[in-house]
């Protein structure tokens, strides 16, 4: 897998969503497009799920060797 460890932080605020997540990703894998998938597939997901807005989604991303 391209993601070697995730963590997921949810708030709820007026009946809007705040999502926070790190992920570590192994060496060779482009950051910013494993973020950028990551961050349309929560959103699209959570808002199905629960009908409510993700008004925030912010990511951490860090690198580590070339396998975790």
């Amino acid at each position: 897998s391209d993601v070697c460890s995730s963590d997921l932080f949810v708030s709820v605020k007026n009946n809007k969503i705040t999502i926070d997540f790190h992920i570590i990703v192994s060496y060779g894998v482009s950051i910013s497009t494993v973020a950028s998938n990551l961050m349309e597939s929560v959103k699209y997901r959570v808002e199905e799920f629960t009908s409510l807005e993700v008004e925030r989604i912010r990511s951490e991303e860090r690198r580590v060797g070339k396998e975790c």
